[in-house]
């Protein structure tokens, strides 16, 4: 699943945008940019390569912060 979304992310997107140009405004791309690369932090395997509890609920705060800015965009 995970393989999919990035070759959807770059493979797709990147083909569709070399054929028509996408612009998007950098306030609305902004907060998704931030609050991925935010997951990926969070996400990235420390010493024992599980996610604990503090480290999981960072990532739900995320997920809840990221739903509350596209509700807000849309």
């Amino acid at each position: 699943m995970l393989g999919s979304n990035i070759f959807n992310g770059l493979m797709i997107v990147g083909t569709t945008a070399a054929i028509t140009p996408i612009s998007v405004p950098l306030l609305q791309a902004a907060p998704a940019l931030v609050l991925g690369v935010a997951t990926v932090a969070l996400s990235y395997p420390r010493r024992s390569g599980i996610v604990g509890r503090w480290r999981g609920g960072m990532l739900l705060a995320v997920y809840v912060v990221f739903v509350m800015t596209a509700l807000q965009a849309g």
